[in-house]
């Protein structure tokens, strides 16, 4: 179950309010997050027992998770590498490597809410002088982004580090304008 594994009342108090805060920092709605959650616990029971390939490790058992709490809770946005980490109690790289994988193996159903995503990012965008500074809490987003410009766009200038820091970045106007439409 989504809500603890080893039905713990106090550990299933503890997700919800976990989950509680990171809807708040995506600027979610926190109002019925119990439903949510349940909404989504039966979403992975359904694809456990239905799946034709069963779930053998608990990285594929964390992809369920990831997968069900993005459509159900998070309204298909994709929470960050850190959000990732503080729900599953993983270090960030491990997070990195969930979200690349679930995203992966559920391609077709999340490519909506990469994209979306991607340009929630974009809208909140600050313009300089020559691009804009974008806020990008996930060093696998970016990375995604600079492939499709590589891939789809070469003439494109690629998202770059803002100052060494460790959230922002620079995009062009033609990588945003990509992004967008």
């Amino acid at each position: 179950m989504i809500v603890s594994n080893t039905g713990n009342k106090m550990e299933s108090n503890q997700f919800i309010k976990e989950l509680s805060e990171i809807l708040k920092e995506m600027n979610l709605d926190v109002g019925n997050v119990e439903k949510l959650v349940k909404d989504a616990a039966f979403e992975e029971w359904t694809h456990t027992f239905s799946s034709k390939m069963p779930l053998t490790s608990v990285s594929q058992i964390r992809q369920v998770r990831l997968f069900c709490l993005i459509t159900k809770v998070f309204g298909s946005k994709l929470p960050s590498e850190f959000q990732i980490a503080r729900l599953f109690h993983i270090t960030p790289s491990s997070a990195r490597t969930l979200l690349a994988n679930t995203l992966a193996s559920y391609k077709s159903e999340l490519d909506k809410a990469f994209i979306s995503s991607v340009k929630s990012l974009l809208e909140s965008a600050e313009k300089l002088k020559d691009g804009y500074r974008i806020k990008i809490d996930s060093s696998y987003v970016v990375s995604q982004m600079n492939s499709m410009l590589r891939l789809n766009k070469p003439d494109c200038e690629q998202i770059k580090r803002l100052n060494e820091s460790t959230s922002y970045f620079k995009i062009s106007n033609s990588a945003r304008e990509y992004f967008l439409d």
